[in-house]
């Protein structure tokens, strides 16, 4: 009974850390896209350096 409770509990905050991961890494493509917007023509540099990457 109990290995099924944690089995659960440890699938639930696996799903739970992806949604932060998921959350973070939204917030971090909006930050970089405002950095991009505010330095214009380094936006097309800077897209074709993190697409090389």
């Amino acid at each position: 009974m109990t290995y099924r409770m944690d089995k659960c509990l440890y699938e639930y905050m696996e799903v739970l850390n992806l949604k932060i991961c998921v959350i973070n890494v939204k917030m971090y493509q909006d930050k970089t896209r405002q950095e991009m917007r505010m330095s214009g023509k380094n936006s097309l540099r800077a897209m074709r350096y993190f697409l090389t990457k």
